[in-house]
C-alpha cells in the first residue's frame, strides 16, 4: 500500500460474493501508512475453499473485487478514504506454476499480481494511492 495524498492508520476490507465469505475480511491491526512510503500491511492472508468446476469458477470470478481503504483513529469514527477495484478474472490467463521447494498434492497454482489505484472517497482527492494485490489459485482436485 502506498498513500499519495495523506498519512493514516489504515485497514483494508473487502466482501467478495464469489468467495461466499461469512463476514467481510479486514486486515488487523491498523497500520501506519505514511504519505509517499510503501507500507506492508500485516495479517492480510486469507484462504478460501471453493467447490466448482474450472469453468464455473472462472465465470464467478469475472466479478470485480472491491477493496475499501479505511483510516482508523482511536478517538474518532473510522473514515473511508478510498476504494480500489481489482479484476480477478485474468487469474485464469496466468501460467500454471509449480513449487520445487514444497511438496504439493495439486497440479500447480496460478498467481495474479496486480497494482490497483485507490480512488478517493467523498471529499478526498481523485487518487489517494495504490494497492498491490496478490491472488493465488490452487486446484485441490475433485471433491469427494
Amino acid at each position: 500500500l502506498k498513500l499519495t495524498s495523506c498519512t493514516a492508520n489504515v485497514i483494508v476490507a473487502y466482501a467478495y460474493e464469489p468467495l461466499r465469505q461469512p463476514r467481510p475480511f479486514r486486515n488487523s491491526p491498523a497500520t501506519l501508512a505514511r504519505r509517499g512510503v510503501t507500507t506492508q500491511l500485516p495479517h492480510t492472508f486469507a484462504a478460501y475453499t471453493l467447490c466448482a468446476t474450472g469453468t464455473d469458477l472462472q465465470a464467478r470470478l469475472e466479478e470485480p473485487l472491491h477493496l475499501e481503504v479505511w483510516s482508523r483513529d482511536v478517538y474518532k469514527k473510522d473514515v473511508l478514504i478510498g476504494l480500489a477495484e481489482a479484476s480477478v478474472g485474468p487469474l485464469f490467463e496466468q501460467p500454471l506454476q509449480r513449487s520445487s521447494s514444497r511438496q504439493s498434492q495439486t497440479d500447480g497454482f496460478r498467481v495474479l499480481d496486480q497494482i490497483c489505484t485507490i480512488a478517493g472517497a467523498a471529499d478526498v482527492p481523485d487518487k489517494v494511492g495504490i494497492l498491490r494485490l496478490l491472488v493465488f489459485l490452487e486446484d485441490l482436485g475433485a471433491s469427494a
